[in-house]
């Protein structure tokens, strides 16, 4: 198992996709423990790593790019279903971030259309919501509401289109949205590091609880579970766990192309959910998604899936059964729906 996925990791090192160019520029620096006491720098490149997407040419290769460009061998786990962004309504001009609601339907970012679509899972529009600011994250905090955050502005809104709350918030860049029962959770960039903001869901008492918070490519993540932040720690080869003060509970993971490790210049960069308590960790370098249980065992790898791009967001979701993953594709400026199989991939053990 392990030999399957170093070779991996060889062959897409070997293609120098592990890393955009940008990265290699790495301003900030941290360290972390590489698993026998010892620190190891880490070097992270904050600046955004945003390639223009051209709408003309985006309206006539995307069609092609499912095919041509996107690969998934089975042995890894997932089949493709379906391609999310297509359509003449549900393409973006700029896809920045997207969740999926109850019922399985997606709420997808435009960054540059400065509105949400509300999208299926058949990518048939539902809905289009303009608003006045650029979208950049956004959350279900229920059935039906979801809050939606952009630079210097966040709002509450319901599945009719309908504004609950609004407010202002520090930044111009949202990288992530969380949320409690009484909860909301901000990722915001400022010129050199990240900070977590925790308010009200009137977007009142506003408390910086994180600060100083390395990402790379301008990533950094977060999700809630039972009344705790989880964090994908880029830059530290982890996922981090906090209370609502932002006091860390645990975490783990570690650098390296084994199994238990995470790879590439600065993973993981997104993290979720699903409705039976396990974490999803996704790395764009291997294109590779991990399972764990909220205590930090590790119980799925899947990996080799093929896309265009390297160090960049890949925002995941899974849908209420469990049996369909969705994953941004930066490069393509869509969402890949991969069928979750009972067989392929590497499942962890005791033993692995």
């Amino acid at each position: 198992m392990k030999t399957y996925i170093n070779l991996m990791a060889a062959g897409l090192l070997g293609l120098g996709i592990l890393c955009l160019p940008g990265c290699e520029k790495q301003e900030p620096t941290v360290s972390v423990s590489n698993g026998a006491g010892e620190e190891q720098p880490i070097e992270c490149d904050i600046e955004q790593q945003n390639a223009s997407v051209d709408q003309e040419a985006a309206s006539q290769e995307l069609p092609q790019a499912v095919a041509k460009d996107y690969h998934v061998d089975t042995e890894s786990g997932f089949d493709l279903a379906g391609v999310i962004g297509l359509g003449d309504d549900t393409r973006s001009q700029r896809i920045s971030n997207f969740c999926i609601d109850g019922k399985d339907n997606l709420l997808v970012c435009d960054e540059r259309g400065n509105c949400v679509r509300h999208v299926d899972s058949n990518d048939k529009l539902k809905s289009k919501w303009a608003l006045d600011f650029s979208p950049q994250a956004v959350e279900m905090v229920g059935a039906d509401r979801f809050v939606v955050a952009g630079p210097g502005q966040i709002a509450l809104m319901d599945l009719a289109g309908a504004t609950i709350a609004s407010g202002e918030i520090p930044g111009k860049l949202t990288t992530s949205l969380g949320h409690t029962d009484k909860d909301i959770f901000v990722v915001l960039r400022d010129k050199t590091s990240f900070s977590v903001y925790r308010m009200d869901y009137s977007f009142d008492n506003q408390k910086q609880i994180l600060d100083g918070l390395r990402g790379c490519c301008s990533q950094q993540d977060i999700t809630c579970h039972d009344d705790f932040l989880y964090r994908a720690a880029n830059c530290e080869f982890a996922v981090v766990k906090y209370d609502r003060d932002g006091n860390e509970v645990a975490r783990f993971g570690k650098k390296g192309d084994e199994l238990e490790g995470f790879s590439g210049c600065c993973e993981p960069k997104n993290v979720c959910f699903d409705n039976q308590g396990n974490l999803y960790a996704s790395e764009s370098a291997l294109r590779r998604v991990k399972i764990f249980s909220t205590d930090g065992n590790l119980k799925r790898a899947f990996g080799n899936l093929t896309m265009k791009g390297g160090c960049v967001r890949v925002t995941i979701a899974i849908n209420s059964a469990g049996d369909t993953l969705y994953m941004l594709d930066t490069a393509s400026n869509v969402i890949r729906a991969l069928k979750v199989l009972p067989q392929g991939g590497v499942i962890a053990s005791a033993n692995t």
